[in-house]
């Protein structure tokens, strides 16, 4: 019986031994094929992580965006410049045309000045000569005028009448285009009663008469000229006049 007991107890003993050792064998084959897996997922992830970056680095469409965003910041500052320098060119454009504006404005003032017409100052019994500049749209030229260069020839007002009618006569060797002048009306006493200045366009040619239509004097008082028919009513109502050439313009 002892026998049987040792062999048994010897058997249990080589059973719970062969039973460790397999534990022990399965518990580092558990630890290896842990350490496998967690070698094998981080190596995964890092290759995800390094493709991922590869991806966007590498994408086209990104470096499209990068390349289009510079391409529209080098277009602004290009069109920037370009606005700038047209407002500059404008400013100068402006500057230059105000510069010709005045140019051009102080020249007109200068041609009016030198077209200006002087004018003759008279009276009926004193002649005075003076120098002037006669000028037309086509030519200039400067000429001794003096009163007896234009004399009225003609003077006629019936008392009926609100216009009266007065002929010139040009007595210098050219063609008058224009007539300035003042009609001075005197009673039968010789005595100013008013006058009347005048500035009409008139073609006269030399040494020709012509007659133009003048507001008449004291119309509604029945006043007539002297020489043409008073009213029967207030014969006394008429009166003399007499001319004062201002200045005239010739071709």
């Amino acid at each position: 019986m002892s026998y049987f007991r040792n062999r048994f107890q010897n058997k249990v003993t080589m059973i719970d031994d062969r039973n460790d050792n397999r534990g022990n064998f399965g518990l580092w084959v558990k630890v290896v094929l842990a350490i496998v897996c967690i070698a094998l997922i981080t190596f995964i992830l890092l290759n995800k992580g390094q493709h991922k970056t590869h991806e966007v680095v590498d994408n086209p469409n990104v470096k499209k965006v990068v390349a289009n965003s510079n391409v529209e910041k080098n277009d602004l500052q290009e069109e920037l410049s370009a606005l700038r320098q047209e407002v500059k060119l404008l400013r100068q454009e402006v500057m230059q045309i105000k510069t010709e504006q005045s140019t051009t404005d102080s020249k007109e003032q200068t041609v009016k000045t030198s077209k200006r017409i002087v004018p003759v100052a008279s009276t009926p019994t004193e002649t005075k000569s003076v120098s002037a500049t006669s000028t037309t749209t086509t030519q200039q030229h400067t000429a001794t005028i003096n009163a007896n260069d234009v004399t009225l020839a003609n003077y006629s007002h019936d008392w009926v009448n609100s216009d009266a009618t007065a002929a010139f006569k040009n007595n210098t060797d050219r063609t008058i285009t224009h007539l300035s002048g003042r009609i001075i009306y005197y009673d039968m006493s010789g005595h100013m009663l008013d006058y009347q200045d005048f500035s009409k366009p008139i073609e006269i040619e030399s040494g020709m008469v012509k007659s133009i239509t003048l507001k008449a004097y004291g119309h509604n008082e029945y006043y007539a000229y002297y020489k043409s028919q008073v009213s029967y009513t207030n014969p006394d109502r008429k009166y003399n006049v007499s001319f004062v050439l201002k200045s005239y313009k010739t071709k």
